[in-house]
């Protein structure tokens, strides 16, 4: 009969590959729940001409979840200067946000409202395929793998007031499950 001699660390090592399996089925579920849970984005378009005002010009191609308001700039009107200061008037971004859901938002002022020819197109699906994941990491003593959302304001999509929470809801979702 044959000595078999196990090396040092065997039992450490068969652990952490069944554990890393479990971390695996794991961020998978996880990854799953979250493109599942993930909002639609939005996109504020112009009709991209010279008589587009400013603060929509400056949101024009402003790719957000649909659950977060738009930023337009605020604006004033400059009146016509008569001593050649502000010769041509018209309106003007100064500092600060007005947020719309979308263009001609009755919570806008008036005059980023009226004659607005702006539209929001919707874009299913597209912060879903911005979710990623890293493989498992096996450390000394943790088996770890991260699911990751990469999207402007994302942060705040998950903190808003209308329809906020769905990381959160996913990664419950996906613990349930195990």
């Amino acid at each position: 009969m044959g000595r078999v001699k196990l090396s040092r660390g065997l039992r450490e090592k068969v652990a952490a590959g069944v554990v890393r399996r479990a971390v695996d089925d794991v961020a998978d579920r996880a990854e799953r729940e979250v493109r599942r849970h993930a909002p639609d984005a939005k996109e504020w378009e112009t009709s991209e001409n010279e008589s587009v005002r400013p603060s929509h010009a400056e949101a024009h191609g402003q790719n957000i979840p649909a659950n977060v308001p738009y930023r337009l700039p605020k604006a004033v009107y400059v009146r016509k200067g008569r001593d050649g200061e502000n010769a041509a008037g018209g309106w003007k971004t100064v500092p600060g946000w007005d947020l719309a859901d979308k263009p001609r938002d009755p919570g806008l002022p008036l005059h980023q409202r009226i004659r607005c020819r702006c539209e929001s197109r919707g874009l299913p699906g597209v912060i879903a395929k911005a979710v990623t994941r890293t493989p498992v990491a096996v450390g000394r003593s943790r088996v770890s793998a991260k699911i990751q959302v990469s999207y402007p304001r994302i942060a705040e999509s998950e903190f808003s007031e209308q329809g906020g929470g769905w990381l959160a809801t996913a990664a419950r979702a996906a613990a349930a499950r195990t």
